[in-house]
């Protein structure tokens, strides 16, 4: 038995291949895959049309000739075996051409033979009665005849009705006879009919204004159309409104069923000839020269709730409104059934087209879900929530709380790298083939940023590189930041619009960067970093005398550190004031930088001359631990009160101030 080599992929139920239509929408199909991320199910699609085209044609290759079809790169042999078999299968299947009518089934008539048969066909058609149906003599004068019918033409002459539009002209009258004859304004949606001299013409493409005008002996309206009163009802664009019928459309979104007196509606204008509609539940398609059209009932109801189109603003795109008047709108998201562990409801708000390219996207949810899965004690939690991913990555949606569309906003949530070393903007989101950038824009891609060096349009080459500039094909990009995992914290800021992060504080959750208020009764408690054990209080009190003042307040409420704005004094209550001292051994020049005790225990002789790091107004003691080793040089640089050096026994301390210049210690 003759082989073939040329094998199908990808044929396995359940195979990881996409539908018909998701590959038929597929962006790559058209232009090819470019640089970058494709998925498996895309490119397994592509092989197994190929691969399964490629192995019918080879067996029926080898079905016919009985041999083997390899998979040797051979184009020329495969071209002229497919040639062979194709030749070999038509041979003896053309039928025989016939002159003459006949009862065969393998035989088919020339077209004279055709011709002929009809003609000497004789068919004997009877006149039209009204009991019987046949042929019908048309006429346009009226008269008491029962076997003549009036024509279009005639019948709205003589009676009531539409016959034509100001835009198009009259549709089957040449001139108006009659009032009783109207003409539909498109512009106005009204019905108009003429009261003045007949007969009246009505140009193409003319109005009532340009036609006579409206008054007593002109054009008067008499009513409004059913679509123009649809249209006004349902606040959408007259012209985009149409009749649901087969027929020729040209730029109709909005289509009213009759019949069924439902209205649709297309997500884009369509023109063409309508030639089939099916309707299966809520959703109608048309068939519109030889493609097909979804149309999606307007104004969907489900119980007490409408999913409608906003009358308010045009650029809103649906509106949930209560059905009934006077009544409150409420619509609930929840889970089918019980839900121990995992996701209940979500809602995705996405920045970039999921369905375009599922692996790079930036997106903000939110989601309800149950289970504890931190060991928290929290059953259920509702999170709103910000990702990014793949291109998008490094460069994290933002949640502002603010009014007027975000033009106040006094606290946002950000997710920012800390361990860079400025903002990077004006940041555009991800790279993509195709986009539009200006010199200076960033942008994330390959979980790196980049700027651009130049303005353009980008190239089909995604950056990647760690260092330096290089072009997308397009587009030249240069290197700034691949930022780490580690990096990215979250953070919350109280401040504005324009606030941003504070670098480089990577634990701190909280920046205050406007002023902020605690009063009536707020207060700050604190506790132990590694346990709940309560450490202090700062509040803010009122005295018996009305002093404003603010307490930093020990743990049992008796302790007290007093900042008295009024009578502008720092007391301390119930507390000692203890200073850390700084021992300062064996130097002639005595440190006395951020501190308010000095320490010497001097084992040798030794003289103080000076002492530095001090500051002016600085207060500080100067004690000795030994006896009889440490001598205070009065100078320039020291004052003593008895003018004359001092020798410092054991347990003896000097108190000095540091004068005005700075270089000076007074003994006070």
């Amino acid at each position: 038995m003759s082989k073939n080599e040329f094998l199908p992929f990808g044929t396995a139920e359940g195979a990881n291949v996409l539908s018909p239509e998701e590959y038929q929408y597929l962006q790559s199909r058209l232009h090819g895959f470019m640089s970058g991320v494709a998925r498996s199910s895309e490119l397994n699609t592509v092989w197994r049309q190929s691969s399964v085209m490629a192995a019918a044609i080879a067996q029926l290759i080898v079905d016919n000739d009985d041999k083997d079809v390899l998979d040797d790169g051979d184009f020329h042999t495969l071209k002229n075996r497919i040639e062979s078999v194709i030749e070999k299968i038509s041979t003896g299947v053309m039928p025989l051409i016939a002159q003459e009518t006949g009862s065969a089934e393998d035989v088919i008539m020339s077209q004279k033979a055709v011709t002929e048969a009809i003609s000497d066909s004789q068919v004997n058609v009877p006149d039209a009665t009204i009991e019987v149906k046949g042929k019908v003599k048309l006429t346009n004068n009226v008269s008491e005849s029962e076997a003549e019918a009036l024509t279009p033409k005639a019948g709205a002459a003589i009676g009531n009705g539409i016959v034509g539009r100001f835009r198009t002209g009259l549709s089957v009258i040449d001139e108006l006879t009659s009032a009783n004859q109207l003409v539909l304004d498109e512009e106005t949606g009204s019905l108009c009919c003429w009261n003045g001299s007949y007969p009246k013409e009505i140009p193409v493409n003319s109005t009532p204004n340009e036609t006579g005008g409206f008054g007593e002996k002109a054009w008067q309206r008499v009513g409004i159309s059913e679509l123009f009163a649809i249209a006004t009802a349902n606040n959408i664009p007259f012209d985009l409104l149409t009749y649901l019928s087969v027929g020729t459309v040209s730029d109709k979104q909005f289509f009213y069923d009759a019949v069924n007196q439902s209205l649709y509606i297309s997500l884009n204008a369509v023109s063409g000839n309508i030639s089939n509609i099916s309707a299966s539940g809520d959703n109608v398609t048309l068939t519109i020269n030889g493609s097909t059209v979804e149309l999606y009932r307007h104004g969907l109801i489900a119980g007490n709730v409408e999913f409608c189109r906003p009358k308010s603003h045009s650029t809103t795109h649906g509106l949930f409104k209560s059905v009934e008047m006077n009544t409150g709108t409420r619509v609930h998201f929840e889970p089918n059934g019980h839900v121990d562990s995992g996701t209940t409801t979500k809602i995705d708000s996405m920045f970039d087209d999921y369905d375009l390219d599922s692996v790079n996207y930036r997106i903000s949810s939110i989601f309800n879900y149950v289970g504890d899965p931190d060991n928290t004690g929290e059953g259920a939690i509702s999170v709103l929530n910000t990702k990014s991913a793949g291109h998008s990555w490094g460069n994290f949606p933002s949640i502002h709380i603010g009014f007027q569309d975000n033009s106040q906003t006094p606290m946002k949530f950000m997710m920012y790298d800390a361990g860079a070393s400025q903002i990077y903007a004006p940041a555009k989101g991800m790279w993509y083939y195709g986009k539009q950038v200006k010199s200076g824009d960033y942008v994330t891609a390959s979980n790196k940023i980049y700027r651009a060096v130049n303005t353009g349009t980008t190239g089909n080459i995604t950056p990647s590189h760690t260092s330096g500039s290089i072009t997308d094909g397009s587009v030249t990009w240069e290197f700034i930041r691949a930022p780490r995992g580690q990096d990215i914290v979250p953070v919350c800021i109280v401040g504005n619009k324009t606030s941003t992060p504070i670098l480089g504080l990577n634990s701190h959750r909280l920046q205050i960067q406007e002023p902020a208020a605690v009063g009536r009764k707020g207060r700050f408690d604190f506790y132990g970093e590694t346990t709940d054990l309560h450490h202090g209080r700062m509040q803010a009190t009122t005295g018996a005398n009305g002093e404003r003042i603010i307490d930093l307040i020990t743990p049992d409420g008796y302790g007290r550190l007093r900042f008295d704005s009024t009578n502008k004094i720092i007391q301390a209550v119930n507390m000692s004031h203890v200073s850390t001292a700084k021992n300062q051994d064996n130097t002639s020049e005595i440190n006395v930088a951020a501190t308010q005790l000095v320490r010497v225990n001097n084992k040798v002789a030794t003289n103080i001359t000076k002492f530095v790091g001090g500051v002016a107004g600085q207060e500080f003691t100067l004690e000795s631990q030994s006896d009889g080793f440490t001598t205070v040089k009065h100078s320039e640089f020291i004052q003593l009160k008895s003018q004359r050096d001092e020798l410092m026994r054991s347990k003896h301390a000097i108190r000095f101030l540091v004068d005005a210049t700075g270089t000076c210690a007074i003994q006070l």
